[in-house]
């Protein structure tokens, strides 16, 4: 499999924020009317960001070396650095329509209160989803290991990764790979409760 970084100009940016909405999906369908309207808004934000990646963050598009147009997985990873949601959601008022980067920032409130508190010897696996004609087949670990591989290179103390309390699946992948459960977080919001497993891998 080849991990490249996520370039609009080169990588279908639909295709990546399809994924995307997939993550967060139950979240999103909350907030925005419509899938259709949630996907292009996640597409939106991908191009308006791509210019202002930073050192701390990694977004990767993963495909066969043979067929470069299917998209296997993405991965997004923070390396030692808590995500500054104040800052996103300033910076989406002023780059988005505004019902969208209000959206994004409900998002980000419920992000904050669910997700791991992030240190600066822990490598981050902030976003991660495969295509789902894939699933099964052995991607998702591929990719979690390629990540826990990277962490173990550059120094890192652990790697940590969240996952909703409904996603068994995903649960046992990650315990199967040496993960644990060190927390969990719940939050409340317009008759929607999203509750999450903080997961750690100590190096």
């Amino acid at each position: 499999m080849i991990f490249e970084e996520f370039n609009p100009k080169i990588h279908n940016v639909h295709q990546v924020a399809d994924f995307i909405f997939e993550i967060d999906l139950r979240v999103l369908k909350k907030l925005f009317s419509s899938k259709q309207e949630a996907v292009s808004a996640i597409e939106d934000k991908l191009l308006v960001k791509y210019p202002h990646v930073d050192d701390y963050s990694k977004f990767y598009v993963i495909y066969k070396k043979e067929d470069p147009s299917k998209i296997l997985a993405i991965l997004l990873i923070s390396k030692g650095k808590n995500h500054n949601y104040f800052n996103d959601s300033i910076f989406l008022f002023k780059k988005l329509k505004f019902m969208h980067a209000f959206h994004f920032s409900e998002q980000n409130i419920i992000d904050k209160f669910t997700l791991s508190n992030i240190d600066n010897s822990d490598f981050y696996i902030a976003e991660i989803a495969t295509n789902n004609a894939e699933r099964c087949q052995g991607v998702g670990r591929a990719v979690v290991n390629y990540a826990i591989d990277q962490a173990k290179k550059q120094g890192f103390r652990r790697v940590v990764i969240d996952v909703d309390f409904k996603n068994s699946i995903a649960r046992k992948l990650y315990e199967s790979l040496g993960f644990k459960v060190y927390d969990t977080k719940s939050f409340k919001f317009a008759g929607y409760e999203k509750k999450m497993y903080n997961m750690e891998y100590v190096i």
